[in-house]
């Protein structure tokens, strides 16, 4: 392995992408401020400068760059923004790259001293740009009195040392373009306290940061978190100190935008390619022609530039990188003094491998997988885990950091022997389990975690878990969670802009990718069969333009309805939930409409009513070996044709005693046609014919809904290469009384699965039940008793 920063000749290094981080940066900073200053009311000519990405060449950006400063020149900028300043940090080659790219603007260069002068002038210079470059010297002073400063002191021992960027720079930067290097042992630039106060103090002028080395919460702390080439940029609001999306900038007072792509090169692809590839091309040959089978030490026909950038050779660290093995022990070190946790994750269904992976990243965290079928759960450890972490004792003593045993849940005393002696129970069981695991978590006092919603019975714990202090928290998933999470963030960043949400609606859905949706229903299963057959017969409630509407579950896909905003995709949604569990917890009792939906690609609704009709849904308990004991194929279009009649006529009943689900469903069905129950019903056999259900033989099971989820297990499940995507769409209608406008506020999660096992409904209900363990673990959950990731105290 060859680190490429490390090739490297007397006069630095050979290998490198250059200026380019530098000069992508400064394009998009300027990009930034001319949104900036749009969101303050000035239109300026930085509106005229787009992303590095937009452009062809880095020539055709600096085209752009010269005619912005040839307006700036003639007709200058507005004068509540001048004197404009730049203030680039750092002296490297970032640094520089990007001076480059601002003397293509009118520049006046002053020293980081003389910023204070410049901003006090009486004269406001309109048709120019001043930039101050910054160096340790100008961003700290020593603590001893009257001491000058030394550089080689202040790298050395940077405790001897106290900032000073917040009083003597930043009160006179209005655009902040950080290109130096730093690590946690030295002061910051720039905190999110020392902001704040300037803030208040109406001394903080600061409009764009471009933060090139893209450090999150680094030298520039309100720097949260790196962005993607696609979506560069996002807001910062000083006011409520937190970071909000850039289409938030309208609704923020004094924003500011901040840039922070973590391979900036790639804006200019070409030339930095180019630049990159150059001083490597002629080194490829001499390494590919090197005889690498001989000890490091003798192999002398490596160019000795390339030599000293091999990190290893025949599986062990090469001299100069030995000391990587020491940072190792130092941070297993730091992990056991912290000390180590177990945690008990309960189920090794389809969720289980994407929560394991996750806590392992902690060096700290065993982890011990208990379920019926230890197959299945040595199945997913392979699929999730590095070989390092495998072992297969029974003990929690073992070597390995992850375990895979069998447990049968209603074993009692084997249950309480594995809860009393972990830290955290983790229960991806199914929800009607929850509460058989729950009275062990009390009994031996550990907090537990669950994807699924708040049942009855798992209400009843709260008292006794609060009283002990204990954290039962629930709807860590996707949906229920994730969606939830994301609602509360939107909601609140209307409130704070002054809105009101007058409408909600919010669907989610896992579904094939599309070029695997190649089945007569269009789904296949990610998660617990069980789960989502149960979950598209259970009731529904939802508010729509002011009138509630109420749906029992067996009709609850007659409500389907298509979802035209992604047309290209066929899906369908049917209400999900009771709207009333989250009304409060919102805040939206007044708004007019409030909907979670389901969805779906279209032919799974119709699968639904023809299974309802033909009762393969219900829980009734069955003995059948062959489907003509639980309907007569010769008759079945029969069958489903008085079933869907009977669907209809029910509907139509509901209908006529709720305003609410007449407006809502003759609303969703314009336009759409309605075929008549025998045409379904003949539909919905070629699906069920091509599902395999009236064959000779039906899979076992123990009730009829059970039979049905063991036969399409088999037949709906993803090959190896197949991915699923999950796709959440909330829209919330918002109306901002001040200046009587209304807006519509779109969010949206879009995310692929990796492979049938690494789905993207793993990943995303995997991933948020582990950060929610690893935030409770570290005390930062302050609730108590049965909650929800929304509540105050989460």
């Amino acid at each position: 392995m060859i680190d490429y920063e490390r090739i490297c000749d007397r006069h630095g290094r050979v290998v490198k992408f250059g200026p380019f981080a530098g000069y992508a940066g400064v394009v998009d900073t300027l990009h930034a401020l001319g949104i900036s200053l749009l969101a303050r009311g000035y239109a300026t000519p930085f509106l005229h400068i787009s992303t590095a990405k937009k452009y062809r060449s880095l020539e055709n950006a600096r085209a752009d760059l010269l005619a912005l400063g040839d307006t700036i020149r003639s007709k200058g900028l507005p004068e509540e923004i001048c004197p404009l300043t730049f203030v680039v940090t750092g002296m490297g080659s970032v640094s520089t790259s990007a001076q480059q790219m601002l003397h293509n603007l009118p520049c006046i260069y002053v020293d980081p001293s003389q910023l204070k002068s410049v901003w006090e002038r009486e004269t406001v210079d309109r048709k120019n740009v001043y930039v101050a470059v910054v160096g340790s010297q100008h961003m700290v002073k020593p603590k001893e009195p009257g001491k000058s400063f030394d550089s080689r002191e202040y790298y050395r021992d940077p405790t001897r040392f106290v900032p000073t960027f917040h009083e003597n720079i930043a009160p006179y930067t209005r655009v902040l373009i950080n290109g130096m290097y730093w690590e946690p042992r030295f002061p910051r630039l720039l905190s999110t306290t020392q902001a704040k106060e300037l803030h208040r103090e109406g001394r903080l002028p600061l409009m764009a940061l471009g933060d090139i080395t893209c450090d999150p919460e680094g030298s520039i702390e309100f720097f949260t978190h790196s962005t993607t080439i696609g979506n560069p940029l996002f807001c910062y609001d000083m006011e409520a100190m937190e970071s909000r999306e850039l289409a938030d900038v309208d609704h923020i007072k004094d924003p500011i935008v901040v840039l922070g792509v973590d391979h900036l090169p790639a804006e200019f692809p070409c030339e930095a390619s180019q630049y990159f590839g150059d001083p490597l091309h002629p080194l490829v040959k001499a390494i590919a022609h090197s005889n690498g089978e001989l000890p490091f030490e003798e192999q002398n026909d490596l160019p000795e530039v390339v030599k000293c950038g091999v990190m290893t050779c025949h599986g062990k660290l090469t001299p100069s990188f030995e000391y990587i093995n020491e940072l190792r022990k130092q941070r297993e070190s730091t992990a056991m003094k912290q000390g180590d946790v177990s945690i008990l994750v309960l189920g090794a269904g389809m969720m289980a491998g994407a929560v394991v992976e996750q806590l392992l990243k902690d060096d700290h965290v065993h982890i011990v997988l208990a379920d019926m079928d230890l197959k299945k759960a040595q199945r997913t450890l392979e699929d999730f885990v590095a070989d390092e972490y495998l072992g297969q004792g029974r003990s929690f003593g073992t070597h390995s950091r992850v375990q895979a045993i069998m447990l049968d849940i209603a074993d009692e005393q084997e249950l309480g022997v594995l809860v009393q002696h972990c830290d955290l129970v983790i229960s991806l069981l199914p929800a009607p389990m929850h509460p058989m695991v729950a009275p062990q978590c009390l009994k031996h006092s550990k907090s537990m975690l669950t994807t699924s919603y708040i049942g009855p019975q798992m209400e009843e714990y709260s008292a006794a878990a609060e009283a002990k202090g204990l954290v039962f928290m629930n709807e860590l998933g996707l949906d229920p969670g994730l969606d939830i999470m994301s609602s509360l963030s939107a909601i609140r960043k209307i409130r704070q802009a002054g809105g009101e949400v007058e409408s909600y609606e919010s669907y989610c859905g896992v579904l094939p990718g599309v070029e695997f949706s190649d089945n007569p229903i269009g789904y296949k299963f990610s998660w617990n069969p069980a789960g989502v057959l149960s979950a598209a017969t259970r009731p529904s409630r939802w508010r729509y333009n002011g009138k509630e509407a109420d749906l029992p579950g067996k009709y609850l896909y007659n409500a389907s309805h298509p979802i035209r905003k992604f047309a290209g995709l066929n899906l369908f949604g049917v209400p999900n939930g009771d709207y009333s569990k989250y009304e409060k917890m919102f805040g939206l009792e007044k708004a007019h409409t409030l909907i979670r939906g389901t969805l779906r690609y279209g032919g799974f609704a119709q699968f639904v009513r023809a299974c309802n009709a033909l009762g393969l849904l219900e829980s009734t308990p069955t003995n059948a070996k062959e489907w003509a004991q639980l309907f007569d194929n010769k008759k079945l279009v029969d069958q489903l044709t008085d079933g869907l009649v009977l669907q209809r006529k029910g509907l139509e009943t509901l209908q006529a005693s709720s305003e609410g689900l007449r407006m809502f469903l003759n609303d969703c069905s314009i336009g759409v046609p309605v075929p008549t129950p025998v045409a379904e019903a003949e539909a919905a056999v070629v699906q069920l014919r091509e599902l395999g259900l009236g064959g000779a033989h039906v899979a076992d099971g123990s009730n009829r809904l059970g039979v049905l989820c063991d036969h399409l297990q088999g037949r709906l499940r993803y090959a190896a290469a197949e991915q699923d995507f999950v796709l959440l769409h909330q829209q919330l209608k918002c109306h901002y009384p001040s200046s009587n406008r209304r807006t519509l506020f779109t969010s949206q999660l879009i995310m692929r699965g990796q492979s049938a096992t690494k789905s993207s409904t793993a990943i995303t209900v995997g991933t948020p039940i582990a950060v929610a363990a690893k935030l409770l673990l570290r005390g930062e959950i302050k609730a108590t008793g049965v909650c929800r990731p929304m509540d105050e105290n989460v």
